[in-house]
């Protein structure tokens, strides 16, 4: 096995979150842990040694709430970045914005910090499911929080995951809440069955079918106004002009490389590092104390990058959505249906075949409409 590039690097600087989202896949969220900056010098020294970092990688601090820990930290640790590339690395942070403070902004401005934060649409949606330790809402705190970014000129990215509450509501209203906050930028992560979280409030036919109407509400709005840049739909318009790159980050290892604060080094997608088999075995593969790739490389590994394409293969074979997806997410399929080697899963209906058919079928009938002069 051979690692030729890794595109992303998701470095846990802390376990620990602050608040505890009920569909929250993360296992150790209790625990108060920090990434050292040694550990992070020696992640970084591993990637350059491997020849791993080919122009295109992006460091995210993720896996934890990254912001409970103070910009002190992230000011050494973004400069350790620097210090150790010699092929420039994007730095990217993934937060639910309740501690964003002036000194965090400017740090994020002086590095260039690209920013997601954790927003599922208005309050009535966003604290059914984000709560404080305390089971109290977190939406006012999150939008205090964008809104400091936006006053330090930063445009960050929104990720909303998509519930049932979601659906409670039509899309325009959805879409609305976002205007009014100044985010234009949408990522949707529709609730998955993975990791500790064991169900899915989108789960069942009569929810998939109501996803769907949202969906194509949803569409034709963002479709209708530029200002709207919406991942999944972009994603699902590139794929079906047929100009999508040909390759899956997920099931490659290495292309995507996820690192603990200990160390801990996992690969494939960034939610087997706190993930186990049915048998309790882990997807930690070494240590970046180890200090070489190739001492990652183990039977284990090998095992399960065997049975990861062993289910593409199989979703080759049987389904029409594949060169969308490319085999979809070993975690999902690891998650719902206990192995590697299997096909469909609820996350690839949701993310991928819904979204998939309301942009096609939306096309469909605006060339139908053309043709027929209407």
């Amino acid at each position: 096995m051979t690692a030729t590039e890794t595109r992303l690097l998701i470095l846990q600087g802390t376990p620990f979150c602050n608040i505890g989202c009920t569909y929250c896949y993360l296992p150790d969220r209790d625990l108060r842990r920090t990434m050292s900056m040694e550990t992070l010098r020696r992640t970084l020294r591993l990637v350059e040694d491997a020849g791993l970092n080919q122009g295109n990688l992006t460091a995210a601090w993720h896996a934890g709430e990254p912001l409970v820990l103070p910009p002190e930290y992230y000011r050494e640790a973004f400069q350790v970045v620097r210090d150790e590339q010699s092929t420039p690395i994007s730095l990217s942070v993934q937060t639910n914005a309740i501690t964003v403070s002036d000194a965090f902004c400017q740090l994020f401005c002086e590095y260039d910090v690209n920013i997601g934060v954790s927003l599922d649409g208005p309050a009535t949606t966003h604290d059914r499911y984000r709560l404080t330790r305390n089971n109290r809402g977190t939406h006012a705190l999150t939008v205090a929080g964008l809104k400091k970014l936006h006053a330090w000129g930063l445009e960050p990215r929104i990720i909303a995951v998509v519930t049932a509450a979601t659906l409670e509501r039509p899309a325009h209203e959805f879409l609305d809440f976002f205007r009014t906050v100044g985010a234009n930028q949408l990522c949707l992560n529709f609730e998955e069955i993975e990791g500790v979280n064991v169900r899915s409030t989108l789960a069942g036919d009569a929810l998939e079918a109501k996803l769907r109407e949202f969906l194509t509400e949803m569409y034709s709005l963002t479709h209708a106004d530029s200002g709207w840049w919406v991942r999944e739909f972009a994603s699902a318009e590139t794929a079906l002009m047929a100009t999508r790159e040909g390759c899956n980050y997920l099931t490659e290892p290495f292309k995507t490389m996820s690192v603990d604060w200990a160390g801990n080094v996992s690969t494939f997608c960034p939610e087997l590092l706190g993930m186990r088999t049915p048998a309790g075995e882990s997807f930690v593969f070494g240590n970046v104390d180890s200090d070489s790739l190739e001492s990652f490389q183990t039977r284990r590994l090998l095992d399960v990058q065997g049975e990861i394409e062993r289910g593409v293969a199989k979703c080759r074979s049987e389904c029409e959505y594949f060169d969308v997806c490319l085999g979809g997410s070993p975690a999902n399929k690891l998650s719902e249906l206990g192995r590697f080697d299997s096909t469909e899963t609820l996350a690839c209906r949701l993310r991928v075949k819904a979204v998939v058919d309301t942009v096609a079928t939306f096309h469909r009938a605006a060339a139908n409409r053309s043709q027929s002069g209407a």
